[in-house]
């Protein structure tokens, strides 16, 4: 999975979004446990616990959706333009910093607004905020975080398509006149 030789960029994402992956379905360890044990709160009644996992969860769905923006975005760059050579430290020091930015997020507004709960008819612990205001800022970034970023991937992902059909089509028709010109020879 993992050596020494300088990877690619692209692999160095799908490095990324692999470990986001399994870290996402390590964390849902918690909650697979309370459902097996009748929605007994299990490792939730512990509170350090409850707030620990609620900071390292919370920001997963969010950088999962950063990372196919960021896929997709990189995908379309190298389609659109194979001969430049994106910056891995660039990509690195974005991903990085938008995932600490996410943990902050969730950290200060937990620290100062609320606090997780489990919620025994979920089977889930939930943020559960004590400011009306912070509510509503919280519901709002959520919303941007999360739907901003799908028209550029729909634009990008419909860039990326129409270069590689464009592409395909083209290595056809040269393949069919190479053909025709050695049958002619």
């Amino acid at each position: 999975f993992y050596n020494n030789h300088r990877t690619s960029t692209s692999k160095l994402i799908y490095m990324i979004v692999s470990l986001t992956d399994t870290f996402s379905c390590l964390s849902t360890y918690p909650v697979i446990v309370i459902l097996y044990s009748g929605r007994d709160p299990v490792l939730f009644k512990n509170f350090t616990f409850t707030q620990i996992w609620g900071i390292t969860w919370e920001p997963l769905p969010y950088f999962s959706v950063f990372l196919v923006f960021v896929m997709t975005t990189v995908r379309a760059i190298i389609l659109i333009k194979p001969l430049v050579t994106l910056s891995r430290k660039l990509i690195i020091g974005c991903t990085v910093g938008y995932y600490i930015f996410l943990v902050l997020r969730f950290s200060v507004g937990l620290i100062l607004f609320g606090h997780y709960e489990y919620i025994t008819f979920s089977g889930y612990a939930w943020i559960q905020i004590n400011s009306a205001w912070y509510g509503k800022v919280d519901i709002s970034l959520a919303v941007i975080l999360l739907a901003t970023p799908i028209l550029p991937i729909l634009i990008l992902s419909s860039i990326s398509v129409y270069k590689i059909v464009k592409s395909i089509r083209t290595g056809t028709k040269n393949k069919r006149l190479a053909a025709i010109k050695r049958k002619s020879s």
